[in-house]
């Protein structure tokens, strides 16, 4: 689809809202669902945001340039020392739910598959596999990252910047859904920083 100009000076005029705005480029009049998914239906926005800065990618624009989140000084992230706090987060949690005495086969096989992800330091696949195999959600691995990677300024910045996502179902559900559109936003900076290089895969499939 091609995007047209006056739909991205509308919503940069503040005369359509970010929803408004999503559902003008993703959503077809012929279309009558997504063609993509991260799985659960509490990240359809978060999924959303995603496919909406990538398709303004491939049509030529900066989409952090449309969205007004490019004005931040981001440090250079580096994944080595990120890596390294995931993995000693995730090995002190199993080696507190497995006890060695009573669940020595499962936590050898855990605490075996974190080195694997040790070894990675060019990407963060390894680490949301390894994530999404520990049962964390999408909401805390993506924020925890990009604290980890840029700084809490960098998730404040983006909070203050972008609207609210919509939410559907229980009101814990749609409080939690509220921030689906940074957690997109968050996503999308890390496939393009080149530390994720598979995202519908890598983002795809986590517990809520």
């Amino acid at each position: 689809m091609t995007i047209d100009q006056k739909l991205v000076d509308a919503y940069q005029a503040q005369e359509i809202s970010l929803v408004d705005f999503i559902g003008e480029i993703l959503i077809e009049p012929e279309e009558t669902d997504h063609s993509f998914s991260w799985g659960s239906c509490q990240y359809n926005t978060a999924c959303d945001m995603f496919e909406l800065m990538d398709r303004l990618q491939r049509n030529g624009y900066d989409p952090f340039e449309v969205l007004k989140i490019d004005d931040f000084d981001r440090p250079t992230p580096d994944v080595t020392d990120v890596v390294e706090k995931f993995t000693t987060s995730v090995s002190k949690h199993i080696e507190e739910c497995y006890p060695e005495e009573k669940y020595q086969e499962i936590r050898e096989e855990r605490l075996g598959q974190l080195e694997k992800v040790r070894l990675e330091t060019t990407t963060l696949n390894s680490v949301f596999e390894s994530a999404r195999n520990n049962s964390w959600d999408l909401w805390t691995i993506s924020l925890t990252l990009c604290e980890w990677l840029y700084g809490k300024e960098y998730e404040d910045y983006l909070n203050e910047a972008i609207e609210k996502s919509p939410g559907v179902g229980p009101v814990l559900n749609v409080l939690v859904q509220s921030q689906n559109y940074v957690v997109g936003a968050v996503c999308y900076r890390l496939y393009v920083d080149g530390l994720v290089t598979d995202p519908h895969t890598t983002y795809n499939g986590f517990d809520t």
